[in-house]
């Protein structure tokens, strides 16, 4: 995940696997993005529209999840 902290678009780059589905979740656990039916090993998210703060990312690649924070700096 790149940029990060970011102003609001991100890029996820997956080295081994497809990207098949990605969820941001704010710090109470309220989904503010979700995509499926992804393909490439490299997608990007844009978050501009939302407000600074802390972030979850979950990635799906290959039937397996991955979270991790991202920060939004305005």
């Amino acid at each position: 995940i790149s940029p990060n902290p970011s102003n609001g678009t991100f890029v996820l780059k997956s080295n081994s696997n497809n990207i098949t589905q990605a969820m941001v979740t704010d710090v109470v656990g309220n989904i503010i993005y979700q995509q499926s039916n992804l393909t490439g090993n490299s997608q990007l998210i844009d978050l501009s529209e939302k407000q600074s703060g802390m972030y979850f990312i979950s990635i799906k690649t290959k039937g397996s999840w991955v979270t991790q924070k991202i920060i939004l700096k305005k």
